[in-house]
């Protein structure tokens, strides 16, 4: 289970990826309303309406969720930053700015680092939380 600094260290991500999610379900509300626009000859002009306004108020909210979670993502990247820069070992660095900066896999920056997948994560990890706790705020 993550203790409270792995959950700062995870918050970033955790965000980014919702940024993106969301993104992906705003182009598909815009692409729906662009469909809408060709099948209006097919459709009730009233029941026609009342989708554009509902796919036009699902945009607006959508946008300001993004706008909200983008602020969310700023906030997080200074605080993994923070975490990142309270040790002096520039490796522990480089592994978690390789992680949690550049969201790289646990096996990608085993072999920039020259570390089994297994030791960095059961041992290198475990340390560098340890180095973090110790400093960190």
């Amino acid at each position: 289970m993550p203790n409270e600094i792995e959950e700062r260290l995870n918050a970033y991500h955790k965000v980014i990826t919702a940024i993106h999610l969301k993104q992906s379900y705003l182009a598909e509300l815009k692409d729906r309303r662009g469909l809408k626009a060709s099948i209006a000859s097919e459709v009730h002009a009233n029941h026609l309406e009342s989708i554009d306004e509902k796919i036009t108020n699902d945009i607006i909210d959508i946008e300001r969720e993004i706008e909200g979670l983008e602020e969310e993502a700023a906030k997080a990247y200074g605080d993994v930053i923070s975490l990142i820069n309270s040790i002096d070992n520039d490796l522990y660095k480089k592994i978690l700015y390789a992680r949690f900066i550049n969201f790289k896999s646990w096996g990608e920056i085993s072999k920039e680092t020259y570390y089994s997948y297994s030791h960095l994560q059961s041992r290198v990890y475990k340390q560098i939380i340890k180095e973090i706790e110790k400093y960190a705020v």
